[in-house]
C-alpha cells in the first residue's frame, strides 16, 4: 500500500503551533503540560491527518505492519527494522522531514513517547525527536525515527560500496549500524560531522571506536567525543590521501592518537 503523509503545509502548521507555545510557555513562565497542544503530546494515541492534510507518497509500504517490532529499549535492533522494511525508500524520499514526521506522529507515536519521554524539556524533546530543528544534518540526526534508517542505511555493507573496505567484511550487514547506534553520542558525532558523510572516514572511525573500547575502560560517550577531536585534527591532505588508499591505516593513526591523547 503506497503510505499516506501529512502534507508539508501541515507539519509546517504544527512547528509553527509548537514554536509560538514555546514561546508562550517562556515568556509566562507556565508550566508546559498545562498547555494544550503540549498535553496532545502526552495522549495515548497519534494524530490523524484527514485529506486535506495529506498526500500519497510512492513508497509502497504499511509501516503499522512493524510497530510491533520497534524496541524503545534498544535503537540497534530498532534502526535495522526500519532499515530493513523499507525497501523502496531511497535517499532522496528519506530527506522529506514530513515523511518522519509522519511517522513519529502517527503510526510510531507510542514508540516515540516511550524511547524520548518528554519529562521536564518537553517542548524541546517534541521539537527534536517529534519534528525536526537545526541545520539538516543535525535535525536527520535527532529525528525519533529518521536517525535510525540514516544510522543504517550510511552504515550497511559498507564493504559492497568501497573496494577498499573489503577487508572489514562481515556476514552481518549491520555490523556498523549495530555500533553506531550502540550510544545516541555516536549517531551525533558522527551523523552532524561534514567528514561523516565521507563512508571510508566513517567507517574507520566506528572500526577505531570499537578497538579502543575492546581495550580500554572508558565510557562509550566519552570515547565518542575523544575521537571526534582526534578524526578533525586528522583529517588533512596527507592523511586523507592514505585513508582513501588504505583505511587500516588511518585506524592504526587514530589509535596511536588516542594513546598519546589518553
Amino acid at each position: 500500500m503506497k503510505i499516506s503523509l501529512m502534507s508539508q503545509s501541515k507539519y509546517d502548521d504544527l512547528f509553527k503551533n509548537l514554536n509560538a507555545v514555546a514561546n508562550e510557555i517562556k515568556e509566562d513562565n507556565i508550566n508546559p503540560k498545562d498547555n494544550d497542544f503540549i498535553k496532545t503530546y502526552y495522549n495515548e494515541k497519534g494524530l490523524i491527518f484527514d485529506e486535506s492534510e495529506s498526500i500519497k507518497a510512492e513508497i509502497d509500504f504499511d509501516p503499522s505492519s512493524i510497530i510491533e517490532k520497534l524496541d524503545p529499549e534498544s535503537d540497534s535492533k530498532t534502526a535495522e527494522i526500519i532499515h530493513s522494511s523499507f525497501t523502496g525508500l531511497d535517499t532522496i524520499g528519506a530527506s522529506y522531514k514530513f515523511f518522519w514526521s509522519t511517522l513519529t506522529h502517527r503510526e510510531f507515536w507510542e514508540y516515540t513517547q516511550k524511547r524520548w519521554p518528554l519529562k521536564d524539556s518537553a517542548v524541546n524533546i517534541i521539537r527534536a525527536r517529534w519534528f525536526f530543528e537545526d541545520s539538516d544534518r543535525n535535525a536527520f540526526a535527532r529525528n525519533a525515527i529518521s536517525r535510525l534508517w540514516w544510522s543504517a542505511n550510511l552504515t550497511f555493507k559498507p564493504w559492497e560500496k568501497e573496494e577498499s573496505l573489503k577487508i572489514f567484511e562481515s556476514e552481518d550487514p549491520y555490523k556498523y549500524t549495530k555500533i553506531l547506534t550502540s550510544s545516541s553520542q555516536l549517531i551525533q558525532d558522527i551523523l552532524d560531522r561534514k567528514w561523516g558523510s565521507n563512508l571510508i572516514f566513517r567507517i574507520c572511525f566506528l572500526e577505531a571506536f570499537t578497538r579502543i573500547k575492546n581495550k580500554k575502560e572508558i565510557s562509550k560517550t566519552k570515547l565518542s567525543y575523544k575521537l571526534s577531536i582526534i578524526f578533525r585534527a586528522c583529517l588533512i591532505p596527507d592523511i586523507i590521501l592514505l585513508a582513501e588508499k588504505e583505511p587500516l591505516a588511518l585506524i592504526n593513526y587514530i589509535e596511536e592518537a588516542y594513546e598519546g591523547l589518553a
